[in-house]
């Protein structure tokens, strides 16, 4: 999965990312469904083309997720690398500067006034954790397609 860059430099693509770029939750929970589609896909790929090298950049939540899978498939190094560098202090401060949250403390503090003030929730207390949020909210006839259809 790439970019038209990519494709111009000659990497062969699975997919384009920019129809699954977004900012904000706003366009993820109007493009979920395709980007959940396309994370299935991506990881469906991992499992049959077994890549040497898989090198995530940008999409944090999209990557963190495939990765964790990538780790969990036999890339554990690529994948413990980016995890690593995303959440260090260096990572997130590169984040910060291309005006993503940032959820390390200390990086957030300096960049506050960059970001409005919300309420930040923990999925675990507020959901009861990603599977059961993932279950509620986005398994068939879950919360968001029950808002999707109106």
């Amino acid at each position: 999965m790439g970019g038209v860059k990519m494709a111009q430099a000659g990497i062969d693509l699975c997919y384009d990312s920019s129809n699954i770029a977004v900012i904000g939750a706003a366009e993820v929970i109007a493009r979920y469904v395709e980007i959940r589609r396309v994370l299935k896909a991506m990881q469906r790929a991992l499992i049959k083309e077994k890549p040497d090298l898989l090198i995530c950049v940008d999409y944090k939540e999209f990557n963190y997720k495939l990765a964790k899978f990538a780790k969990k498939h036999g890339n554990e190094v690529v994948a413990k690398a980016y995890l690593d560098y995303l959440y260090s202090e260096e990572g997130q401060e590169l984040a910060a500067k291309n005006y993503y949250r940032p959820t390390l403390a200390s990086v957030a503090k300096k960049y506050e006034s960059q970001f409005p003030k919300v309420k930040l929730v923990q999925i675990d207390q507020e959901f009861g954790g990603w599977q059961k949020a993932q279950k509620t909210h986005f398994s068939d006839g879950g919360t968001f397609d029950q808002i999707y259809q109106k």
